[in-house]
C-alpha cells in the first residue's frame, strides 16, 4: 500500500485517555506530508532526468557508431589521396622551381622599387612633420600674442 502526502495529512488518531498532544501530532503530520511530497517530486524529477540521460547514450553511442565508420572512410580515402599527392608532387616540385626562381627575380626587382618608394615617404614625411610643427609653433606664437593683447587691456 503505497502512502501519499494527502494520506499523511488526512489521517486521523483516536484520542485516549492520556494520549498525544493532537495539535503536535497534527503538526508532525503536516511535516511528514511536504517532506515526503517533496521527496516525491524529486524522485519523479530524477526519474525522467535518467530516462533523459539515458536517451542521449543512445543517440551518442549512434553517433559514436557513425563517426567511426566515417573515420575508416577517411582513412581509406586520405591514404588513395596520399598515393595521388605523391605522384603530383614531382610534377609540382619542377614546376614550382621554374616558378619560384621567376618569383625571387621579380621580387628582388620590386624590393628595391619599394625601398625607393619607403624612402620616398620617409622624406615626405618629415617634411610634412616639419611643416605642420611651423604651422603649430606660429599659431601658438599668435596666441600668446592674442592673450598679451587681451591682458594689456
Amino acid at each position: 500500500m503505497k502512502i501519499t502526502p494527502v494520506d499523511i495529512e488526512q489521517q486521523q488518531f483516536r484520542v485516549k485517555f492520556r494520549g498525544f498532544d493532537m495539535v503536535e501530532v497534527d503538526a508532525f503530520l503536516d511535516v511528514v506530508a511536504e517532506e515526503m511530497d517533496a521527496l516525491i517530486r524529486e524522485n519523479m524529477g530524477l526519474k525522467e532526468e535518467i530516462k533523459k540521460l539515458r536517451d542521449e547514450i543512445e543517440a551518442f553511442r549512434s553517433r559514436e557508431k557513425v563517426i567511426n565508420d566515417t573515420m575508416v572512410n577517411c582513412q581509406k580515402i586520405a591514404a588513395d589521396l596520399k598515393a595521388n599527392a605523391e605522384k603530383e608532387a614531382g610534377l609540382v616540385v619542377s614546376q614550382a622551381r621554374a616558378e619560384a626562381d621567376r618569383i625571387i627575380t621579380e621580387n628582388h626587382q620590386r624590393l628595391a622599387q619599394v625601398r625607393q618608394e619607403l624612402l620616398d615617404l620617409r622624406k615626405r614625411k618629415i617634411q610634412f612633420e616639419t611643416a605642420l610643427r611651423s604651422m603649430v609653433e606660429s599659431h601658438l606664437k599668435m596666441l600668446d600674442l592674442e592673450m598679451q593683447e587681451e591682458d594689456e587691456q
